[in-house]
């Protein structure tokens, strides 16, 4: 791992740890550990299966519910205090584009131009890569957890929804 994503990982865990006691909704256990100076996570197995794969099988209602409880997390994030956090979070269109920088591949900031304004105007914490691959759902067709606080940032109410609709 780059310094950047070493900071990255570094930050996820130590923000899921914090997290964990402050929402209902069941987020992954992350530990960190370090490989000749390099950090990389282990993570709680979690029996469940992807949004992404169960979509198709669920249910109307099922769909209802977990809409429901994908909302329901995505309130708790917004109304979440980082008081007591130590890590300062980046806004979502500042990490997009340290990110960018990792490589040299070229990337068209342009698109992000409403966000930065949106983030000009409000901003909350968000999950910041909110997809259904990150969200799990278990036998009974809830979700039981939700994964990968790698993009935690701050940014508008509407990103982590726009996030989840577009992907």
């Amino acid at each position: 791992r780059n310094d950047f994503f070493a900071g990255v990982l570094e930050k996820e865990v130590a923000f899921s740890k914090f997290l964990r006691n402050k929402i209902k909704t069941p987020i992954s256990h992350i530990e960190i550990g370090y490989d000749d100076g390099r950090p990389f996570t282990m993570h709680q197995k979690i029996k469940g299966r992807s949004l992404t794969e169960m979509y198709p099988l669920l249910s109307a209602e099922d769909k209802v519910r977990v809409a429901d409880q994908v909302a329901e997390f995505i309130y708790e994030m917004q109304h979440t205090s980082l008081d007591g956090f130590d890590v300062k979070l980046p806004t979502t269109s500042k990490f997009l584009e340290d990110l960018s920088h990792v490589d040299d591949a070229y990337y068209d900031f342009s698109k992000h131009d409403s966000l930065v304004e949106l983030e000009q105007n409000e901003q909350v914490l968000n999950h910041a890569d909110l997809n259904p691959g990150n969200v799990l759902i278990d036998e009974n067709n809830n979700v039981c957890a939700i994964l990968d606080f790698a993009f935690v940032s701050t940014s508008s109410k509407i990103n982590d929804v726009s996030r989840l609709i577009g992907r």
